[in-house]
């Protein structure tokens, strides 16, 4: 259950840096790393910039940013084995539900973080 909570803590906190991360970057930085990089120094404090960092990749997804570095590049299929999956881009909003649901069926009836 504390993991669910952190989980979901995570994705909002994430969402807020996204905000702010979008808002820098509308200022004319240049949409790349590069730039990325800069927004995360200048709008965001030191802790947020430490959970920046740990999603690097996932928050340069978020703001359509390409991925130039291995750090960033997403695993591609493999064109020889059709068997291989694309890759699944999910909705934050359906992460939250599944996340909900999930909570309440491990614990029914219950109010969490009591």
């Amino acid at each position: 259950m504390q993991a669910v909570n952190r989980e979901i803590r995570r994705h909002l906190e994430l969402g807020q840096i996204e905000n702010k991360l979008r808002l820098e970057m509308q200022t004319g930085l240049t949409p790349d790393e590069q730039g990325l990089r800069k927004a995360m120094r200048l709008a965001l404090e030191p802790n947020e910039r430490e959970l920046a960092e740990e999603s690097f990749g996932e928050l340069a997804m978020r703001l359509g940013i390409a991925a130039k570095s291995a750090e960033l590049s997403d695993p591609k299929p493999n064109p020889t084995n059709p068997l291989t999956p694309e890759p699944t881009v999910v909705a934050q909003s359906d992460v939250f539900t599944a996340l909900i649901d999930g909570m309440q069926k491990i614990a029914p009836g219950q109010r969490s973080g009591r």
